[in-house]
């Protein structure tokens, strides 16, 4: 292009060269001259530099059409119903006889546990149980000792306590004796004491020695029978009671100490039978575990004789096998089991983003490896344990099989209003989203095309496109790219 101006300068040129050839040839006109090839060659060389320092541009107009949301994840064919098959925990296996997809029947063989660690395991729970029972036997025992001597002991109580009783009665009628006595000494003390007055009073009056000997001797015999009297009340502490009462009492104090030996003794027993009872839970939990054993030992008995193989109870397709040869069975399901009669569904998760754009009763592409066909969404619901979404489909047609893994492609409009352009026309900066597009204005060489910008709100947007808002009539001509860098203002041209 640059070329083509400079020939057409120099056309130029000399086109004026000639005209000025036929007038007169003044100085004037020369000056003339110069300065119109001067301005004639500066135009075309500004237009040269111009071509070659302008970006070209490539635009599209704005499209009301909706742009297209697409999502594509994997999904897995599950079955309408499955049953789980659950083995014994615990033991060795040697062989697994069925894998996935495999149709099974009641009777089909399973798995093979190793016979060997059955028949050591038979013997080890047996003797766990022979302990456990021998436990058992002992809380029986003790809690019969502990009941035999509650028993034994109100017994005792109540043998003492009678014979306190008994004890009690002949201390108070020993006791009224010995006051009875004291009293009868009392009233004799006295008793004598006014007969000596009345002798002494005699003896004050006249009378004859022979009556004087008489009354001295009564006096004298009183006050040895006052001496005796004085003797006995000193001793009345050591009273001895009439009869054998006070032998009685002694053989009656004497057991009275045995019964409260015995007593000790039996609550000695007590306690110790009490200390081997076991409690309540204990008790139960005992119980349990001697279940537990007998239950394990049926087991194992069974799989013996079944020579360490299980076979299945159901029937249906394999869908997983969660169990492994040469590794020990645990209590969770070994197989998952599916019922083809109750058909199938597809199942996926999905992430929060994923569901804004699938939505219940919409369509789906399931594609397999070799197939493909449209099915419908029925549900949508939120795992909070896993935190996903899963969705479920239902497929229409009958080349699915449990297990399987589909690629799943939704596809969606948005519903958004606006004007849909290419997602690279959209550009951004610490004031928001814009677009450039082109408008005309007036320079010093005539009309010339520049980058205006537009401030744009993104409503939706995908990989490609984005819907926007804002100042666009449709008509506009957005500018998607561009051979430099462009920014608004700046001088655009189109590609020739």
């Amino acid at each position: 292009m640059i070329k083509k101006g400079f020939k057409a300068l120099n056309g130029i040129v000399r086109g004026v060269k000639r005209k000025i050839k036929n007038r007169d040839k003044t100085g004037n006109r020369k000056v003339l001259v110069v300065f119109i090839v001067c301005v004639i060659t500066c135009s075309f060389l500004s237009r040269a530099a111009s071509a070659i320092l302008t970006p070209y541009i490539e635009t599209v107009s704005p499209s009301t059409q909706p742009i297209e949301h697409i999502v594509v994840m994997d999904g897995w064919v599950m079955a309408g119903r499955e049953q789980q098959i659950y083995v014994q925990g615990g033991f060795l296996v040697d062989e697994i006889y069925v894998s996935e997809k495999d149709h099974i029947e009641p009777g089909t063989a399973l798995l093979k546990y190793n016979v060997n660690t059955l028949e050591e395991e038979y013997a080890e729970k047996g003797q766990q149980l022979h302990l456990c029972e021998l436990q058992r036997a002992d809380n029986w025992r003790n809690r019969s000792d502990f009941d035999q001597a509650k028993i034994d002991v109100e017994a005792y109580e109540t043998l003492i306590t009678e014979q306190e009783d008994y004890i009690y009665g002949l201390e108070n009628e020993i006791e009224q004796e010995r006051q009875e006595r004291e009293e009868a000494i009392a009233y004799e003390v006295e008793k004598l004491t006014i007969l000596n007055l009345s002798f002494q009073n005699q003896l004050t009056r006249q009378m004859e020695q022979a009556e004087i000997n008489y009354y001295n001797d009564l006096i004298m015999s009183n006050n040895m029978r006052l001496q005796q009297l004085q003797t006995e009340s000193m001793l009345l502490q050591n009273f001895e009671a009439s009869g054998n009462k006070d032998e009685l009492l002694r053989i009656a104090e004497s057991d009275l100490e045995l019964l409260q030996t015995e007593l000790s003794n039996v609550k000695a027993d007590l306690a110790v039978a009490e200390s081997g009872i076991l409690g309540e839970i204990d008790v139960y939990r005992l119980n349990t575990e001697i279940e537990d054993l007998k239950n394990r030992m049926d087991e194992i008995d069974l799989l013996v004789a079944a020579d360490g193989i299980v076979y299945s109870d159901m029937e249906g397709e394999i869908v997983a096998v969660n169990i492994t040869a040469g590794g020990y069975s645990t209590d969770t399901a070994a197989f998952a089991v599916a019922d083809s009669v109750s058909g199938f569904y597809i199942s996926a998760d999905a992430t929060e983003e994923d569901v804004k754009y699938i939505s219940a009763g919409a369509r789906v592409e399931v594609m397999l490896s070799d197939s493909q066909e449209m099915c419908s969404v029925s549900s949508i619901d939120y795992d909070i344990k896993d935190n996903v979404y899963r969705i479920r489909i239902e497929p229409e047609g009958d080349v699915y099989l449990p297990g399987m893994k589909v690629v799943l492609k939704f596809t969606s409009k948005s519903s958004e209003q606006g004007y849909s352009i290419p997602i690279e026309a959209v550009r951004s900066d610490r004031n928001g989203a814009f677009i450039l597009i082109v408008v005309y204005r007036k320079g010093i060489l005539g009309e010339e095309m520049v980058a205006g910008r537009v401030p744009v709100k993104i409503q939706d947007s995908n990989a490609s496109y984005a819907v926007v808002s804002g100042g666009l009539s449709g008509k506009e001509q957005v500018i998607t790219s561009s051979t430099k860098p462009v920014e608004a203002g700046d001088t655009v041209r189109y590609r020739e």
